[in-house]
């Protein structure tokens, strides 16, 4: 599927809500555009895969990297969405409510520990134009990966919005942390924040 035919399947498929700002939304579709083009990294994946929910959120939400299994412009839509649907349920929010994007944009099945810092580095910079179109006042970082690369970004970029940080969705589904303590952590964090938005 060539680059506009993507883009177009995207922003018909309800997957992202665009903005009331009409410049917003082009600087948007823009970035989209250029984001399906990239070259940047050996991955052989057939795109690079654009975030969902609503460019005008004050929560944006970061996991590591796309699913090889994905199908759909639905983030976290594999093993780990039902953990996700939770997760934003204690925030009393949906899906609909939030921004959801990767620090990685494609998707992967293993790499080595520089493989994946080679990948966070050639990716950086799109995140960075997310968080410039969206301008969230709050940023979940999902698991280290995302939290390095927000880290970094705070630290180094721009510095008006709140990290806060929660474990990937996937440790519930493996089992290293048991879903009730992962929603306590949820509870306790957000309520620290929630006020932000």
């Amino acid at each position: 599927m060539e680059k506009q035919s993507i883009v177009k399947s995207y922003l018909e498929s309800g997957a992202i809500v665009l903005s009331r700002d009409n410049n917003k939304n082009a600087r948007y579709v823009d970035f989209v555009s250029k984001l399906l083009l990239c070259a940047r990294c050996p991955l052989r994946s057939n795109h690079p895969w654009p975030a969902s929910g609503n460019l005008d959120s004050k929560v944006m939400i970061v996991g590591e990297a796309p699913s090889p299994n994905r199908s759909s412009f639905e983030n976290f839509s594999e093993k780990s969405r039902n953990i996700v649907d939770l997760m934003l349920k204690e925030m009393n929010l949906s899906r609909k409510d939030v921004y959801i994007t990767n620090a990685i944009k494609c998707s992967f099945v293993k790499l080595t520990k520089d493989m994946k810092e080679s990948l966070l580095k050639n990716c950086i910079d799109y995140l960075i134009q997310e968080i410039d179109i969206v301008h969230p006042k709050v940023v979940v970082a999902l698991g280290g990966t995302a939290e390095k690369a927000l880290t970094h970004i705070r630290n180094n970029v721009r510095s008006d919005f709140m990290l806060i940080h929660f474990p990937h969705p996937m440790t519930v589904v493996y089992g290293s942390i048991k879903l009730e303590t992962y929603l306590e952590q949820v509870r306790k964090k957000w309520t620290l924040v929630r006020y932000l938005i």
